[in-house]
């Protein structure tokens, strides 16, 4: 029987395994420095929206956005020439990922919560492409500035259920 040298055992070994696995990768970092960052106004930092009360019969459809709340984000002392515009979020468990809709933590039925841009396109959460290029940005001028919103009704079946209606996003201030 021929011995076969372990060093070459060993070679072989090395040189099949990285056929199959990489060994190496890259990471790239981006970032964006400002002159100055702007900063929530502190009476929008835990916003609250109240949309109007509703009847089961306003829900006519799937998919159906009802009862839009226009809500606005403070922002105060930034410099003037900034993209700003607010970048919403939410845990997992908490997005609707057919949809990107809020899901309702309240008693209605077959009703999630959806947030749309000043033009009322839907805002999708969670999702990073949205963000980095479709959310629309405010440029600001020096000191106060406003960021618009709304909240709405959106339901997830034709028959909506009456009840409660509850959900909660998160946002930082981002710039482009």
């Amino acid at each position: 029987m021929k011995k076969i040298p372990f060093a070459l055992v060993l070679a072989f070994g090395l040189a099949s395994g990285s056929a199959f696995a990489a060994t190496t990768g890259t990471v790239t970092v981006t970032g964006l420095v400002v002159d100055q960052t702007c900063e929530i106004a502190a009476g929008d930092i835990a916003k609250v929206v109240t949309l109007a009360t509703v009847p089961e019969s306003a829900f006519t459809a799937a998919d159906q956005i009802v009862a839009p709340q226009t809500f606005t984000i403070g922002l105060e002392n930034c410099n003037a020439g900034a993209n700003v515009y607010a970048a919403f979020s939410a845990p997992l468990a908490d997005v609707d990922a057919t949809n990107y809709t809020l899901i309702n933590k309240g008693t209605a039925g077959n009703v999630n919560v959806v947030l749309t841009e000043q033009d009322d396109t839907k805002i999708l959460l969670n999702d990073a492409t949205y963000t980095l290029t479709t959310a629309q940005t405010v440029t600001t001028v020096a000191g106060a500035n406003t960021l618009t919103y709304s909240a709405a009704y959106y339901s997830t079946a034709a028959a909506v259920t009456a009840g409660t209606v509850t959900a909660t996003a998160n946002y930082v201030i981002a710039y482009q």
